[in-house]
């Protein structure tokens, strides 16, 4: 299986190559949130991806159930990630 087709929860060490190798610095999905053994796909849980997106450096600004969807579905979650914003240093901001 290619790297790009496995789960995140699959090889959480190499998600943060690969969110940097496709994104600029938005990462925006739609999450089937299930703990149903074997799949299908895979089995996971909110906390474990917002863990491995945290790990991975990215910042949260929505992650929350989605709505709207399909009652059948009520593992959904909506997620929009962001690399951090680095923060200007006072020499910086004094030199401006």
């Amino acid at each position: 299986m290619s790297p790009s087709k496995q789960p995140l929860s699959a090889d959480a060490s190499r998600w943060d190559q690969r969110y940097q190798e496709g994104a600029d610095s938005w990462l925006l999905g739609l999450f089937w949130c299930h703990r149903q053994p074997g799949g299908p796909p895979w089995g996971s849980d909110p906390e474990l991806v917002d863990a491995q997106l945290r790990q991975a450096g990215l910042v949260p600004e929505i992650w929350e159930p989605a709505t709207g969807s399909v009652d059948k579905r009520n593992d959904e979650w909506l997620g929009l990630w962001r690399q951090p914003v680095p923060t200007p240093s006072l020499l910086e901001i004094e030199s401006c």
